[in-house]
């Protein structure tokens, strides 16, 4: 079984308190400017709150997506989601095989899928270049054969 985890360098609860601290300074902010005579940067300090506060949790939301590789001798199963299984793919072991996509530009990851003949399925998108090299060599290592995405290219 493979778990693969994006990098969270916060819990949801570390960025619930720092919306919170920020928006607190902001409105506080806004509040000093209205009382002083400027009330048009009361909206505009609302509207930083809202766009604030509405990104850092998307951003920290999609840091809990994960991918559950299990893989036996018949098959091999990947289930993905962020609080339960959202998407659910199975690919025949025999017929299973990694497909590496490289970059043209050497800055950018590389692009890991899972295939058969009839699907395929994008691994780890969510990683770093640094934890799809993991994640590639840890499915090496579980027996899945590799191919590179352009093989006919020497």
């Amino acid at each position: 079984m493979i778990t693969l985890l994006p990098n969270r360098s916060a819990s949801m609860r570390q960025t619930k308190v720092l919306i919170i601290a920020v928006s607190v300074f902001v409105l506080i902010i806004g509040l000093g400017w209205g009382l002083m005579g400027a009330p048009l940067v009361l909206p505009f300090a609302g509207l930083d709150v809202f766009l604030f506060a509405y990104f850092m949790h998307k951003v920290c939301n999609a840091t809990y997506e994960k991918q559950v590789i299990t893989i036996n001798d018949e098959r091999v199963l990947i289930q993905s989601g962020k609080q339960s299984i959202e998407h659910t793919a199975k690919f025949e072991r025999p017929s299973a095989y990694i497909v590496v996509a490289e970059p043209n530009i050497p800055s950018e990851p590389i692009v890991l899928s899972l295939s058969d003949s009839k699907s395929r399925f994008e691994l780890g998108q969510f990683l770093s270049h640094r934890d799809k090299a993991e994640a590639r060599l840890a499915l090496k290592n579980a027996g899945l054969r590799e191919i590179n995405e352009k093989w006919w290219v020497s």
